[in-house]
């Protein structure tokens, strides 16, 4: 399980920095298990249900999640269109079918993926 959360604006460079008081724009709540298991490094959110935002309209541009106890981060991404206007799918995190999220909305997540970074030790 867990949470997701999308946000508007300026993305921190690490998910353990605060937002920066940009509000949640819709909170959503992840499977348990939340990812399959992964393959070359990335791993798919299994699916997830559909919430409501609550509100005024904004443009998600990434997103958060965290833990099931609603506060410790635990990754960050990049949030685009299932289909950008050229016809192929944004080269993002996480997908929706619209970006721009507001009151009373409905917002599906179409596809969600954890890639792992890859670190050098001592780099």
């Amino acid at each position: 399980g867990g949470w997701l959360c999308l946000y508007g604006g300026t993305q921190p460079d690490y998910a353990d920095r605060t937002a920066d008081g940009q509000p949640c724009l819709v909170e959503i709540q992840l499977p348990q298990p939340a990812f399959g298991p992964p393959e070359n490094g990335r791993a798919t959110a299994h699916p997830i249900t559909a919430a409501i935002s609550d509100v005024a309209s904004r443009k998600a541009t990434w997103f958060r999640v965290f833990r099931a106890d609603h506060f410790t981060p635990v990754f960050d991404g990049s949030v685009g269109l299932v289909k950008v206007p050229d016809g192929t799918e944004a080269d993002a995190d996480l997908l929706l079918d619209d970006v721009v999220i507001g009151e009373g909305l409905q917002v599906q997540i179409v596809r969600l993926v954890y890639q792992a970074v890859k670190s050098r030790h001592g780099k």
